[in-house]
């Protein structure tokens, strides 16, 4: 499976990257791997029966981690760890926070449009970000 590209929906033209340790929504640089993410498919859904991913950071390897709450950054963590052992590594594809555009399943299916992403275990934590400032869950 390729790698794809976490955007900001409001400004396209920035992507979440792995900037030293720290993920931040950065130019969009697509030679850049840093900004390329591979998602995970695991056996884990949340309360709404979607199906959760890991996210993991095509140039390092990490995986990207809940924060520890709100207004907490979110983490890159290198584990070996089995994805069903820690939820805090497994995300979702929230319709609540996605454009009227896709098909708010998460599945990659639809319209091309954007879809929200939120903590498989907690789904009013979603993604939010500011550039060049560290990614938190809101």
């Amino acid at each position: 499976m390729g790698t794809l590209r976490i955007l900001c929906r409001r400004h396209q033209n920035l992507s979440l990257a792995d900037v030293n340790g720290t993920v931040v929504l950065a130019d969009t640089d697509r030679e850049n791997l840093y900004q390329h993410w591979r998602k995970v498919q695991t056996d884990v859904q949340d309360t709404e029966g979607r199906p959760g991913f890991a996210l993991v950071n095509e140039a390092t390897g990490k995986k990207l981690k809940h924060s520890f709450g709100h207004g907490y950054p979110v983490r890159l963590l290198r584990t070996n760890q089995q994805l069903k052992e820690d939820p805090s590594l497994i995300w979702v594809a929230n319709a609540r926070y996605s454009t009227d555009d896709d098909d708010g399943g998460g599945g990659g299916g639809g319209g091309g449009g954007f879809h929200g992403v939120c903590m498989v275990n907690n789904l009013e934590m979603g993604f939010d970000i500011h550039y060049n400032s560290p990614l938190h869950v809101h």
